[in-house]
């Protein structure tokens, strides 16, 4: 087999596959740095985030990043392909020239397509196979552990996907995720952590996140209470597309957002996620972020010079703040937050506003808004929102918000439709009266992808009436009035 990849590796630069360029293409000037105190100033975006506690030098090689991403970029590495082998074998061959014990993971890729991976109920995500259909080829996960793992110890995942649909070289998506966490994994390479570092790169993510469901789904239980959280990088470091951002499928806050935020002075943007492998973790409740810019231009991904968008100050930024929390990460911190549970939000109601939420306004039925939490939910995979609202007369309305997609749908068989001129046209709203008098909880609801409570020393009918304000309010601002 190796024979068959090295005679691969030499076709591939002797052919047109070969989308090469000089580093001059990319950069005019790069030279090493020791990074101190300062993020570096990215000269485009202007990047300022600066590190609170004391840093450990980090020695960034901006040059070999540029080389590992060049390598990574040969040709197209759609899964199951000649491509996505020898980009394997490299990504491979260089962890292990880091010092970690490398596994591939290999797994059959199934048919999906968006029906089946549209997501109601988390446990039906990771279905690899809802069609009984033949394999479409094979995937190969690419895993890499530091000769320090230890079972007593709680893991950080660091990860990225490594392939490309079948018509891309795929520099920015996501050549660019996978040579920062390799030099993240090089950066850390003889650190004495306290923790586990892993490295995952990820197959078949072009195709419904198939490499991460693989991963996530062959982890034991006792694997995932382990783990903190996943680190995933996803097109970054791309010229115009604004500054990098935490992006999460979560309600306001995860652990790793909040441990992240905490360790800067000036805190990233957190952001609703996309489609990238963080979801396959959330989806199992394990506390995932990606990494990601602002305002990528998917369109760049369809040219052959892609190497002219990137900007490796940024790259340099990213690994610096991947390398520089996982330094630095306080446990002692990471369990009180976990103690603690409940945090005041650092939004106000117009930042909690958006399209289909169904809190979204500073007065309800003459509640106005008094101030918002943030619950961490179990092992600080998600939050749960809390809205507190007070009438003149005293009456406190506390409306808590969280993802349905976590809540058994048994659990719906005794609720009812809301009445409400709304009702039947698009989005329903369901609800459960509770009947337990010692309870402040009033109503139980659910609203297209949201669910919670209304609570508070107020009655049931006024709670209901509450419900129904909300819910024609969130219709009207999905479909008008």
């Amino acid at each position: 087999m190796k024979k068959i990849i090295y005679f691969i590796y030499i076709i591939v630069f002797l052919t047109g596959c070969s989308y090469h360029i000089s580093k001059k293409d990319v950069v005019k000037k790069r030279t090493d740095m020791n990074i101190s105190d300062d993020m570096v100033n990215n000269s485009e975006d202007k990047l300022q985030n600066n590190y609170k506690k004391e840093n450990i030098q980090i020695a960034i090689d901006k040059n070999l990043i540029l080389d590992n991403l060049n390598n990574i970029c040969i040709c197209p590495r759609k899964f199951g392909t000649d491509g996505e082998i020898t980009a394997l074998n490299f990504l491979k061959n260089k962890l292990e020239e880091y010092g970690y014990i490398t596994d591939i993971q290999n797994f059959q890729v199934y048919k999906l397509d968006m029906k089946s991976t549209y997501v109601k109920y988390n446990v039906d995500y990771f279905k690899s196979n809802p069609y009984n259909s033949e394999s479409l080829g094979t995937g190969r996960n690419l895993i890499g552990k530091m000769d320090n793992h230890e079972n007593t110890k709680k893991t950080i995942l660091l990860t990225a996907h490594y392939d490309t649909t079948a018509d891309t070289i795929g520099a920015i998506d996501n050549g660019t995720g996978v040579s920062v966490i390799l030099e993240v994994a090089r950066q850390l390479r003889k650190y004495d952590s306290t923790l586990n570092i892993e490295i995952v790169l990820f197959s078949a993510e072009e195709y419904f996140r198939a490499g991460s469901r693989a991963f996530v789904s062959s982890l034991s239980d006792d694997e995932k209470k382990n783990i903190i959280g996943c680190i995933n990088v996803d097109m970054v470091g791309e010229k115009g597309a604004e500054n990098f951002v935490i992006k999460a499928n979560t309600g306001e806050h995860n652990i790793l957002t909040l441990m992240m935020s905490d360790q800067l002075d000036k805190p990233l943007p957190i952001l609703a996620a996309g489609n990238s492998d963080d979801l396959s973790f959330y989806l199992n409740k394990i506390p995932a972020v990606t990494l990601a810019n602002k305002k990528p231009d998917p369109s760049r991904s369809k040219q052959k010079n892609q190497f002219q968008y990137i900007n490796i100050d940024e790259l340099e930024n990213v690994v610096y703040l991947i390398a520089n929390f996982i330094i630095n990460f306080d446990i002692d911190k990471y369990n009180k937050f976990l103690t603690t549970k409940t945090f005041a939000s650092n939004k106000t109601i117009d930042d909690h506003y958006n399209i289909g939420n169904p809190v979204n306004t500073r007065i309800i039925d003459e509640f106005e808004i008094k101030k918002i939490n943030s619950n961490l939910q179990e092992n600080g995979y998600d939050s749960q929102t809390e809205y507190v609202y007070e009438r003149a007369d005293g009456k406190m309305c506390i409306i808590t918000q969280k993802n349905s997609t976590f809540i058994n749908p048994s659990v719906y068989s005794k609720y009812k439709i809301l009445n409400s001129k709304k009702s039947g046209q698009g989005i329903d709203c369901f609800y459960f009266i509770n009947e337990d008098i010692t309870s402040d909880t009033k109503v139980y609801y659910l609203i297209n992808s949201y669910y919670g409570e209304i609570k508070g020393n107020i009655s049931t009918n006024e709670a209901l009436d509450i419900l129904k304000s909300c819910y024609e309010k969130m219709y009207n601002s999905i479909f008008g009035k």
